[in-house]
């Protein structure tokens, strides 16, 4: 899935919309840097095993290839989270005409606006669908532990046997956020079922503001 910036600017232009050229920038070199994360996370393990035939749980080139893919994943949750401030920016610049202080753009309160606005129906419900997910919940609470708390806990995990996950990696511990339990995640699982859940939604949304100005 993508979301065509170019043709949001050509969109802006035609409808003489105002087009927020600095937050779209950021939102787009966003973008590249989680997918460089994501990517950078997966292929640590990758390489590790591609370049050792036999690898020992607890080795140093294991540890050097656990720290990296936590590292990137972290990163790529955090910068995913921001992405969502900067596309509310996105909102509030084009479908409401500035109407909200800079200071206080957020997904929410753009949503709490929006249906003041005409043909606004489908950006509200692919908002609303975005922070319903579980996925969201998972990348905003570990965005602000991150941030505002501690680093997510790491343990090294290998699960064999009948019924059993049959896999050996990081996995991220279980922790709470505002009275919230999450459950423990294994990095993996992480990128494909958070991650990049949030991010196509976002892309949706984007998609959605285009459909907007058509």
């Amino acid at each position: 899935m993508v979301w065509n910036l170019e043709e949001l600017k050509s969109l802006c232009i035609a409808k003489n919309v105002t087009y927020p050229q600095d937050f779209v920038e950021t939102l787009g070199r966003k973008m590249d840097i989680v997918k460089y994360h994501i990517q950078q996370a997966e292929d640590a393990w990758t390489k590790l095993f591609q370049n050792n035939l036999e690898v020992r749980g607890g080795s140093p080139e294991w540890n050097v290839a656990a720290l990296a893919a936590g590292a990137e994943s972290e990163a790529a949750v955090h910068v995913l989270y921001t992405m969502l401030d900067i596309l509310a920016q996105v909102i509030n610049a084009i479908v409401l005409n500035g109407a909200l202080p800079e200071k206080d753009v957020n997904l929410w309160s753009v949503k709490s606006k929006l249906p003041a606005i005409s043909s606004t129906t489908p950006i509200i419900s692919k908002i609303q669908q975005l922070v319903d997910s579980q996925a969201f919940k998972y990348v905003r609470a570990a965005s602000n532990t991150i941030k505002h708390r501690r680093l997510l806990d790491l343990t090294y995990r290998a699960e064999y046997g009948t019924g059993r996950r049959n896999q050996d990696g990081i996995v991220f511990k279980s922790f709470s956020y505002d009275g919230d339990l999450f459950p423990e995640v294994w990095i993996g699982d992480i990128l494909d079922s958070y991650v990049k859940p949030v991010f196509d939604a976002l892309l949706e949304i984007g998609n959605s503001i285009n459909d907007f100005l058509r």
